[in-house]
């Protein structure tokens, strides 16, 4: 086994992750929040950045153990993949921020406070990040493939 093969397979097991996360945020961020939900809430959110940490390391590893940059810097569904993985990225800070300010809280033992508008906010963001990782494999096909 050659180390293209170990960095595509750690590539893959990672995005798996990312979105198993997401997943899992989206589903038990809902009203009302108990403190060990809003706890679990943040572990997982810490496990869905590490995971999107190492889907970017990795794929830096790949791109210089397989086609080498100058094959991914010159087409132009890797742009568009690595721009959405940047989008989804960028679009998670809210959500991170606001499972942050709640460990005060419940390390205290107290829920959050949940706000109708926060709410719709953190609901809208988690499913657009949703949207856009299931949109980048159709990126990364389109580049595999030449297209």
């Amino acid at each position: 086994m050659n180390a293209s093969v170990i960095w595509s397979w750690l590539h893959f097991i990672s995005i798996f992750v990312m979105f198993a996360a997401l997943v899992i945020e989206h589903l038990l961020f809902k009203p009302p929040l108990d403190v060990a939900t809003a706890k679990r809430i943040g572990v997982i959110d810490i496990i869905y950045g590490a995971s999107a940490t190492l889907v970017l390391l990795t794929g830096i590893m790949r791109m210089t153990h397989e086609k080498g940059f100058a094959f991914y810097m010159q087409h132009w569904a890797f742009h568009a993949l690595f721009g959405l993985f940047v989008v989804v990225g960028l679009l998670s800070i809210y959500p991170t921020v606001v499972f942050l300010r709640w460990r005060k809280q419940t390390g205290s033992g107290v829920a959050p406070a949940l706000d109708a508008a926060m709410i719709r906010r953190v609901r809208m963001i988690l499913r657009v990040e949703l949207l856009g990782m299931l949109l980048i494999p159709l990126f990364a096909a389109l580049m595999a493939r030449g297209q």
